[in-house]
């Protein structure tokens, strides 16, 4: 009984770690569905949920429909777009590969025309304009804050 006892304790504490990996792991939420096709023309994506941010730190995640494509991921170039048509983009960005097919971009948020509210007074996002210096095919697109 008490090695029975010890082997579930031993247990507990591997799914407590396994908890706290999963949530430092988690995805942000979905934006848009593909195919969403990039090239050098923008293309606006209308999120399927309207984001709302109240921090300059943003998070975009690319799922991409072919692996060797997310090698090209810094060609693309991206302006978030609020409910008021107020663009922002990203400074201070920063790829980070995922996988065969996946790339985060995180950086800062920076109004790109005089008169935009500061997003730290929240701003809500209804879309994102992206472009490529070459031809990309996205399966997907999650996003939003940065914690």
């Amino acid at each position: 009984m008490r090695r029975l006892r010890e082997t579930v304790k031993g247990h507990g504490a591997t799914m407590a770690l396994l908890g706290l990996v999963a949530a430092g792991c988690a995805r942000p939420a979905h934006l848009a569905s593909g195919p969403i096709e990039l090239s050098a023309v923008p293309v606006l994506v209308r999120f399927e949920e309207p984001v709302v941010c109240t921090g300059p730190s943003w998070e975009l995640w690319f799922e991409f429909e072919l692996p060797g494509d997310s090698d090209h991921a810094d060609s693309i170039q991206v302006e978030l777009v609020s409910a008021t048509e107020q663009r922002y983009g990203l400074a201070e960005a920063e790829l980070d590969r995922r996988g065969e097919a996946l790339v985060s971009l995180t950086g800062t948020l920076v109004a790109r025309e005089d008169g935009a509210p500061p997003v730290s007074g929240g701003v809500t996002f209804t879309a994102v304009e992206l472009s490529a210096d070459r031809p990309l095919g996205l399966r997907a697109l999650r996003g939003g804050r940065l914690e």
